[in-house]
């Protein structure tokens, strides 16, 4: 059974988002605004083999490729798709087309451990000067967003609007496809899956070491321009 899925809410799997299931996840712990040292990982850590020791441990990188995630809103969500209905997309416009999304997936050299690190849609080739925080629409604070269910993802708008209409009309199978869907890429404590339409896509993937607070990072060329979109799970500190 996977990672993800041990957390997952078990009222969940009756009836969704009903009364008494609770209130869904507390807003997201403030996860930092600012990436720090981390910048550099998030160019390193999609380089097959790359190594990084911090706090006693020895973590290897692997790039893993989800696939290609289309944008056709030209507006992308971040979220525990459990727990989606209330948040907004960022406020900065991302480009319409196919895109490629990887995954960093950072492996445990003393114990094997792994866990996916990092999350990344290139939208250029061109190399990123700068990481700034993904800020969604409306919010002046970045908190990242609240992961309750062990599993975030991607989305563009128009995919997530037509995600949200099926949530309402039938919570569970729509809840019971993602564990199918999770299960079919499932490997020790990490899995995905990307579903796309004329609508766009929605990629979702194993969060890091499980629940909290995640943030987002554009990739900005010379002139500014997102280049590429980046969520860092925490699992290196």
């Amino acid at each position: 059974m996977s990672a993800w899925r041990v957390r997952r809410p078990v009222c969940l799997l009756a009836v969704a988002l009903a009364a008494g299931c609770g209130a869904g996840p507390q807003p997201a712990p403030a996860a930092s605004t600012d990436p720090g040292a981390n910048t550099a990982l998030f160019e390193a850590a999609f380089v097959p083999g790359h190594v990084h020791d911090a706090d006693g441990r020895r973590l290897v990188f692997a790039p893993r490729p989800v696939g290609t995630f289309r944008i056709v809103s030209g507006r992308i969500v971040a979220c525990d798709p459990f727990f989606c209905e209330h948040v907004a997309p960022f406020d900065v416009a991302a480009p319409n087309g196919e895109f490629p999304l990887v995954l960093a997936v950072a492996r445990d050299a003393a114990n094997g451990d792994e866990r996916v690190a990092f999350a990344r849609l290139a939208f250029s080739q061109a190399p990123v000067v700068a990481w700034r925080p993904a800020r969604v629409s409306g919010d002046g604070e970045v908190l990242g967003y609240a992961v309750d269910s062990g599993i975030g993802g991607f989305m563009d708008a128009d995919a997530r609007a037509d995600y949200d209409a099926q949530v309402q009309v039938d919570a569970g199978a729509v809840f019971d496809r993602i564990i199918a869907d999770m299960d079919a890429t499932h490997a020790p404590t990490r899995s995905w899956r990307l579903r796309t339409d004329t609508r766009g896509s929605i990629a979702l993937f194993s969060s890091g070491y499980g629940d909290g607070g995640y943030a987002s990072y554009w990739g900005v060329d010379a002139a500014g321009r997102p280049v590429a979109l980046l969520t860092d799970f925490q699992v290196v500190e």
